[in-house]
Formats: structure tokens, C-alpha cells, sequence
């Protein structure tokens, strides 16, 4: 990082390469995203897959640009509800919801037992919405379905 790291970053770091999943809440602006990074990287190093998600169609699209822009556009893809781009990259972003229903569906590309295959974390951004009486379940089954081969990173 080309800055110094607040002491929450570098514990949750710290959890994180100790094989801990982790909740980051912190202000915005004060730097999640730099722990995210690190849990996504962390997963490409090991040959595991990352999942990035967000709550909305437009967050997603932006956070699949600037994964694209930081990654190679072949590093990443997306999966909204009515965009699928290159669902077999390293990197997935997608919905909130697309990942929950992938999880109830069993999806392969989610349980892939092999190691290149394997998702080593989930991101789930914005996980306050948790806390909303219409769309919480959907990180609640998130967090209870992921497979246990994948680390969550929960940011708030």
C-alpha cells in the first residue's frame, strides 16, 4: 500500500492471512476497501477465485471497472441479473443476490471442489444491509451457505 494502514486494517489483515473471515466496520472513506483488496489478492496468490459483492447493479458495474482497470479486463467478470462477462475469470463481482442464488442452487462455479477452481473469499460490501427487514436474508443465507473453503470478508 502507498500509505500508512490504520491499526483496524492491519488487524483485520492479520485475521485474514491467519485464515480468520473478518467484519470491517468503519466510516466511509476511512479505508475497507484496502482490506478487501488484500483478501482478493490473498485468494489469487494461493490459485483460489475471489467473489466481490455488492448490493446494486450500478455498485457492482463500477466495482467490476475498477477490479477490470486495477486486474485486466481478463481477470474479472461480472454477473448482475441481466449482464453475465466472463464467469470463469479468477475474479467474480456480482450482486448480493446473484450470489445467494447461486449458494441455493449449488452452483459448480461456487463449490468447485479443485484448487483452481476453489473460491477462497467472499467479499460482501455493504453488509450493513444485513439490517433491512426486505433484503437482509440475503446476506444472512450468503454468510451461512458459502462454501467452507471461502473466507468472509464482510464490510460496513
Amino acid at each position: 500500500f502507498d500509505h500508512p494502514l490504520d491499526g483496524f486494517q492491519t488487524d483485520a489483515m492479520a485475521a485474514l492471512l491467519d485464515g480468520s473471515s473478518v467484519v470491517v466496520s468503519a466510516p466511509t472513506g476511512s479505508g475497507k476497501t484496502a482490506v478487501a483488496e488484500l483478501a482478493l489478492y490473498a485468494a489469487l496468490a494461493r490459485g483460489e477465485r475471489a467473489i466481490y459483492t455488492t448490493p446494486l447493479k450500478a455498485l457492482s458495474n463500477q466495482k467490476y471497472r475498477d477490479l477490470s482497470a486495477a486486474l485486466g479486463p481478463g481477470s474479472v467478470g461480472l454477473l448482475t441479473g441481466d449482464t453475465q462477462k466472463q464467469r470463469d475469470a479468477p475474479v467474480l463481482v456480482m450482486t448480493t443476490e446473484v450470489l445467494r442464488n447461486m449458494l441455493l442452487e449449488q452452483d459448480e462455479m461456487v463449490f468447485a471442489a479443485q484448487a483452481a477452481g476453489r473460491v477462497g473469499v467472499v467479499i460482501l460490501d455493504e453488509f450493513h444491509y444485513m439490517n433491512d427487514k426486505s433484503r437482509g436474508t440475503v446476506w444472512e443465507e450468503c454468510c451461512v451457505l458459502a462454501p467452507p473453503s471461502a473466507k468472509l470478508v464482510a464490510l460496513s
